[in-house]
C-alpha cells in the first residue's frame, strides 16, 4: 500500500514538472508575441494555469496519504513546484497588465501628438523593466524565506526525534539494569538451591544407611529367632575372682554393722558368709 502511494506521488511529480515547463514556454511565448497573437496565446496559458492548479492540489492530497518518513522529500518538491507556478503566474499576470497598458497608451497616442506617444511608450518600458526586477527580487526573498522556514522545521523535527531517541535509550538502559539485577538474584537462588540439594543428598544417604542397618538387623533376627545370647569379646567380660572378692567384702561389712547394732538377723539374701556368687 505504501509503495503504491509513493509510486503515484512520483508519477504526479513527473507530470507536474513537465506541465510547469510547458507553462513556462507558454508564458515566454506570450511575452515575445505581437499584439495580434498575444490574446490567443494568453488564453492558452490561462488554461494551462488552471490545469496546473488542479494538479498541484492533487499532489498535495497525495502527499498527505504517504508514510511519515516519505513526506519530507515530496513536500520539498511540492514547495518548489508551487514557487515556480507562482512565479510563472505572476509573470503572466504582469504581461497581461502590460498589454492592457500598452493598448491604452496606443489609443491615447493616436489622439495626441506623435512625440507624446513615443515618450509614453518609453516610460512604459522603463516601468515594465522596473516591475520585473522588483518582482524577481521579491520572489527570491520569498524563496529564501521559505527555505529558512523549511530548514527550521527540519531542525525542530530532528531535535524532537533526538529527544525521543534519548528517552528510548534511557528506557532500554533501565530495562537492562533490571534484567542484570534479576540475573544476579537468580544466581543467588540457584546457589541456595544447590546447597540445599547437597544437604538433602547427605541426609538421604544417612537415612539409607540407617534403613539398611535396620533391615540387616531384621533379617538377622528372622534368620536366628532362637538366639538369645551374643558373643561378647573377652576384653568386655568381668573377672569372676575379683567379683567374688568384692562381693565378700560387701557381705562382711554388712554383717559387722548388724553385730554392732545387736541384730542377729541372717545375712542378706538368706546366705551366711556373704553373697552367693556363681563361678
Amino acid at each position: 500500500m505504501a509503495d503504491d502511494a509513493v509510486a503515484t506521488a512520483e508519477a504526479i511529480a513527473s507530470r507536474l514538472k513537465a506541465d510547469l515547463k510547458r507553462f513556462g514556454r507558454q508564458v515566454d511565448e506570450v511575452k515575445a508575441a505581437g499584439e495580434e497573437d498575444k490574446p490567443e496565446l494568453y488564453e492558452a496559458a490561462k488554461a494551462s494555469e488552471k490545469r496546473l492548479k488542479k494538479v498541484i492540489a492533487s499532489f498535495q492530497r497525495e502527499i498527505g496519504e504517504l508514510p511519515e518518513d516519505k513526506r519530507p522529500k515530496f513536500s520539498v518538491k511540492a514547495t518548489k513546484f508551487e514557487e515556480q507556478f507562482k512565479e510563472l503566474r505572476r509573470a503572466l499576470k504582469f504581461e497581461a497588465a502590460a498589454t492592457e497598458r500598452g493598448v491604452l497608451l496606443d489609443r491615447g497616442g493616436r489622439g495626441g501628438a506623435g512625440g507624446e506617444s513615443k515618450g509614453d511608450r518609453t516610460t512604459d518600458s522603463v516601468l515594465r523593466e522596473a516591475g520585473t526586477v522588483a518582482s524577481g527580487t521579491t520572489d527570491r526573498l520569498q524563496r529564501t524565506l521559505q527555505v529558512v522556514n523549511q530548514t527550521q522545521e527540519i531542525g525542530t523535527a530532528t531535535a524532537a526525534k533526538m529527544v525521543e531517541q534519548t528517552e528510548q535509550i534511557g528506557r532500554v538502559t533501565t530495562k537492562v539494569k533490571k534484567i542484570d539485577e534479576d540475573l544476579r538474584r537468580a544466581d543467588k537462588l540457584i546457589s541456595r538451591f544447590m546447597r540445599r540439594m547437597y544437604t538433602d543428598k547427605v541426609i538421604l544417604a544417612f537415612i539409607f544407611l540407617i534403613t539398611v542397618a535396620i533391615a540387616g538387623i531384621i533379617i538377622y533376627a528372622s534368620i536366628n529367632p532362637d538366639q538369645d545370647t551374643f558373643n561378647v569379646p573377652e576384653d568386655a567380660t568381668l573377672d569372676s575372682d575379683k567379683l567374688k572378692r568384692d562381693a565378700q567384702k560387701v557381705s562382711d561389712s554388712v554383717s559387722g554393722r548388724r553385730l554392732l547394732r545387736g541384730d542377729g538377723a541372717a545375712a542378706p539374701f538368706g546366705l551366711e558368709g556373704g553373697f552367693a556368687v556363681r563361678g
